[in-house]
């Protein structure tokens, strides 16, 4: 069996199991020039199209988002809070849920006394090298995603947060 027979079963596996089901628009689904596109598949009138290979990359990305959790808590340098007391990550929503998400973490002691109490919101990303070189020509995360861009404005309003720190891991 070659390689590439065993990441297309690897990939046919993870498409069979997807079962990724939200009964809320999320904020990461925000942002999208297609609006019908997003209340189509807000009243799950669309199914999931995500094949194998973006299962793996939204799963190397979920990864990424825990390694730089660990990252900066092993730092003991600011305090970092990624779940709530039930071990979840900590959820934000507006509507009755009907509108949420699940934010990386909560930042703390990012900024010296007196303002070291100001929480902030942590928001990781991952990006292959082309999209990395596009934020880093831009010099604005805000700029680079529209999407992106909504997401953490959601998550801080709902939140009641006014800053944000985001982690872009190439």
């Amino acid at each position: 069996m070659s390689l590439a027979s065993i990441f297309d079963r690897i990939d046919e596996q993870l498409a069979e199991k997807d079962n990724r089901f939200r009964g809320h628009l999320g904020f990461s689904g925000i942002g999208y020039d297609d609006e019908y596109k997003q209340w189509m598949g807000f009243r799950w009138c669309l199914p999931s199209t995500f094949g194998g290979r973006m299962l793996r990359l939204f799963d190397l990305g979920n990864r990424i988002e825990d390694q730089v959790v660990e990252n900066i808590r092993d730092t003991d340098v600011i305090s970092i809070a990624s779940y709530d007391k039930d071990g979840n990550q900590f959820r934000a929503s507006f509507l009755g849920g009907h509108f949420a998400g699940s934010c990386d973490g909560l930042l703390k002691g990012v900024f010296p006394p007196p303002s070291e109490e100001v929480i902030l919101l942590l928001e990781v990303k991952s990006a292959n090298d082309k999209r990395f070189k596009e934020l880093v020509k831009l010099q604005s995360y805000e700029e680079w995603s529209e999407t992106y861009r909504w997401q953490i404005h959601a998550y801080m309003g709902a939140l009641g947060l006014e800053m944000c720190m985001v982690v872009v891991v190439n």
